[in-house]
Formats: structure tokens, sequence, C-alpha cells
């Protein structure tokens, strides 16, 4: 017990004891009720989604491990939520120490950023890999930690960025924007340092994620080769970083666009509150005006100024590399994580920040203002990851009670029998009278406002009606398309709109 006590003084431990806390406050809601968006859904209920054919060979040895292990990955809301919040929790720990920050208050402030961010609200709409995730993140952050830590650190960061690309690539630029802010914090604080010595840094950490990309390059071409397999088309997998130079320019105008303008027009739901685009922009404006101070007071030479200077030119392309990355996928609100770090410049540069006895109202009161604008945006955050998880439960409510009376409809139709397979004409459920109360809620983890046109539909029939529809094959829907019976039938749910014709039970949603 007096082990714990103690801990507790330690900024390490009292970052993790309070993010893991905090985190359970916030994300309560979401872990003890069933919640699915329209991946969820469709993994129930067991499943990690897909692996090998996403270049994600890391994920594929894990789900294995624990399906030979543990009987299956269930996916289970509390167990899967917990292990992610301790994880992101003891990610937090880690990042405290890569920034040596003493004070504990301080700690607390960036694990709570970190687990109230948008995109650990998103990660726990998918929890059949909420934890694999959890562990990615944790792997990004130590990747920069053992470079930091020991001497021969290096090849266990290699080791580190080729195990989280092997999870989930789109971590690649959290580790990336902790580097970079490392860089610039070392160049304001430390006194003697040179230009040499940063490049040096500079050059040595970026090796250290390149090693990382290839070693991680190299073992999955070892596990398409052994499986016989390639790597999906779907959201530009296939052509992950593979890009014109040409093209380079313009991929890299995109990071700054959507990274400046995070104030002013929202950015995969990171800024959709009035006062939190303000705060990104007044935090902005008090991180740069604290770093020129900074330049200024420590008489910092002009060479390491203009390095300083490019680190900060660097930092928005790394905290939204994955616009590079990805060119041809649409990016979301889940790979997006390392725009917590932008949140956590200014807890950094106040913690560096010089004391001075001339300003210190100043000083406290620059401090003040920074932490109460960051305690606000952590407030909306939770305050929105609760929006979400409510929206998201009477979504499902809806899809589950709607898809339910359709099957009971259906199974009523006149010469309806068990034997007959279904053919579904369209794609769309167009009803007039369908309205969710929740559409206009933010959504981090959906695909609009219903689930009832998802393409996991018949998942949730099969899921909560305990129904499996037996499913006619697509030359028979595109055979039936053609009939003129099926084209002159109303659509759903109108009268008349199912029919069974020719050994089939057809269902028209829509008019082709």
């Amino acid at each position: 017990m007096n082990k714990i006590k103690e801990s507790f003084k330690s900024p390490f431990w009292f970052t993790v004891y309070s993010t893991f806390i905090f985190g359970l406050a916030v994300h309560l809601f979401g872990i003890v009720n069933v919640l699915h968006n329209h991946d969820d859904i469709s993994e129930q209920p067991a499943g990690v989604g897909t692996t090998l054919t996403s270049g994600r060979w890391f994920l594929e040895i894990l789900s294995k491990l624990f399906k030979n292990n543990f009987e299956g990955n269930y996916n289970l809301p509390y167990f899967n939520g917990i292990l992610f919040l301790i994880l992101i929790a003891v990610s937090a720990g880690f990042l405290v120490s890569v920034f040596k920050i003493k004070n504990r208050f301080l700690g607390s402030v960036i694990g709570m950023i970190l687990i109230s961010f948008p995109s650990a609200v998103s990660t726990l709409f998918f929890k059949y890999t909420a934890a694999y995730y959890g562990l990615a993140i944790l792997l990004s952050v130590l990747a920069v930690w053992f470079l930091k830590k020991y001497k021969f650190g290096f090849p266990l960061s290699c080791l580190c960025v080729a195990l989280a690309l092997g999870i989930y690539q789109a971590y690649l630029p959290l580790t990336a924007s902790i580097f970079v802010l490392l860089l610039i914090k070392e160049s304001l604080e430390e006194q003697k340092i040179t230009f040499g010595k940063i490049l040096g840094r500079g050059i040595y950490y970026c090796s250290s994620m390149l090693a990382g990309l290839i070693l991680y390059y190299i073992i999955l071409q070892m596990f398409l080769h052994y499986y016989d397999i390639s790597l999906s088309s779907y959201q530009g997998i296939s052509d992950m970083g593979n890009f014109q130079i040409s093209a380079l320019p313009g991929l890299i105008k995109t990071t700054y666009i959507s990274f400046f303008m995070l104030p002013l027009k929202d950015y995969c739901n990171l800024a959709q509150m009035g006062f939190v685009k303000f705060s990104y922009f007044a935090l902005g404006i008090i991180s740069i005006a604290i770093i020129l101070w900074h330049i200024v007071k420590t008489k910092k030479n002009i060479l390491v100024s203009a390095i300083t200077a490019v680190l900060l030119i660097v930092f928005p392309v790394a905290v939204n590399l994955i616009a590079v990355m990805c060119p041809n996928s649409t990016i979301y609100t889940l790979m997006v994580h390392s725009f917590a770090i932008v949140l956590c410049v200014p807890v950094i540069l106040i913690d560096i920040m010089p004391e001075k006895p001339e300003l210190p109202k100043l000083q406290k009161g620059v401090k003040a203002v920074v932490l109460a604008l960051l305690l606000s945006v952590i407030c909306c955050y939770s305050y929105l990851a609760n929006v979400n998880y409510t929206a998201m439960y009477y979504t499902n409510r809806q899809a589950e009670n709607y898809l339910n009376s359709m099957v009971v409809q259906i199974r009523m139709t006149e010469q309806y029998d068990s034997s007959k397979k279904w053919a579904f004409i369209g794609d769309k459920i167009e009803d007039p009278l369908i309205k969710n109360a929740w559409e206009k809620a933010p959504m981090y983890g959906g695909k609009g406002s219903t689930y009832i046109n998802a393409y996991s539909r018949n998942r949730w029939i099969q899921q909560y009606f305990g129904y499996k529809i037996p499913i006619a094959n697509e030359e028979t829907v595109r055979k039936l398309k053609k009939q003129p019976e099926v084209k002159e039938m109303p659509c759903w749910p109108d009268s008349g709109s199912i029919k069974v014709i020719d050994d089939t039970v057809v269902i028209k949603l829509q008019n082709e």
C-alpha cells in the first residue's frame, strides 16, 4: 500500500492513474452499453475485421494468438473498453516521461487530452479492435521513449514502429509528431544546444522511423507471399505510400490547409463546437508567442532559431502525415489521433517556460489562460463523447426495431415459406416517415444517422432478430430486376412492395 501511495508522487504513475480514472468517467456509457456502428455489428460476436489484405500483419498475429488462447476475439464492450483505457493511460505516462514533465498536474492534463480526444471515442465504436489499436498507440509512443531512454534503443524503436504499423498504419503520424515536438522542445530548452546537435538528432529520429517502415514492409511481404494473397484496393490500401513526386507539393498543401484551417473549418470532427475552434486558435497564438519569447529571452543563436522555425513548419505535416500516406482514401476521426499532440504543445511550452522574476504575474497569467483553455476543450470533448454515445444508442435501437418489423412483414407475405430465397431490389430504403431525431448529432464512428441502409443491414437482422436471411444469388437478382412485374411494384414500405415471384421473396427498395 505504501508503494502505491509513493507512486502517486511520480509524474509517470500519477498520469497513468489520473488518466484511467478520468477516461472511465468520460467513456463509462460507451463501455457498459452495447453500441454498434456499421463495422462493429458485422464483427459480432467475434472477429477483428480485415488483417493481411489491409497490410495489418501484426493484427493477424495478435488475433490468432488471442483466438487460440481465449476461444475467439469476442467483441466485449466492457472488457475491450477497459483494456483500451488502460493502454491509453499507460501511453500518456510514457508521453510524460518522453517530455520529462515533472509537474504531475500538467502530466494529467496530457493524459486527459489523449483519452478524451474524438479519435479515442471513434476507436471505442470499433470495439472489436479497440484494444489492439490501444496497443498500437502505446507502441507509437514507446518508439520515441526507447530511443530517448536507452543507448541501444534504436532497434527497439524500429521494432515498435514496425509493430504499430502492423496493427494500423494510421498511427505513424503519432510517432512522427512526437519526434518533431521533442526536437522543438530540446531546441528551446537546452542552453548549449547547437545547430549540429539538433540536425543530428533529427536525422537519428527519422532514421528510426524509416528503419521501422522498412522492417514493417519486409515482414508484410513475407506474410503476403506465404499466404499467396495481395493487398486490397479498398480505400487505396494497395497504393498506400505510392504517389508521384509531382503530387507531393499538393499533398503537403492539403496537410497545411486542414491543419491551419482547424480553428475555422472542422476537420474530421475535431472542432465541431465554436468554443473548440476558438481554443485551437487562441492556444496556437499563445504557443507561437511563448516560443518567440523563449528564443529572445534565452538568446538563441541564429542557426538554432532557424532550425526551430523549420521544425515548426514541419510539425503540421508530421501531425497530418496520414493525408500524405493515404491520398486516395477517406480520412476519418479514428485516423487522426496524432492531432492530440497539437493540444500537448502548450502544455510542453509552459512546462519549460523559464522563470523570470521581473514577470511573475504575466507568466502565471499565461499559464492560467492556457490551462483554462485546455481544460475547457477537454470538457467539450468529454461532453461530445457522451453525445456520440447517446446518439449511437438511439440509432441502434431505431435500426433494430425497424429491421425487425421489416422481417415480420416479409414473413407474413402471402405464399411465403422458409425455403424461399430473398431478393432485395435496390440498396437504399427511402421511407418518407423515417426520422432520426439524433441525425444532426456528431457521429465519430458511423456513416450517417441511420443503419437501415448500411452495407451491414443484414447483419443487424441476424444479430437482433436471430434470423439468417437466405439471400438470392446475384444472377437471380439481375433477372428479377428486368421482369415487368418487378418494375411495376411500388417501393418499400408501400403495400405491394413485397411479393413472392418464381419461388423468390422479392423486396423492392428502389426503382432501378
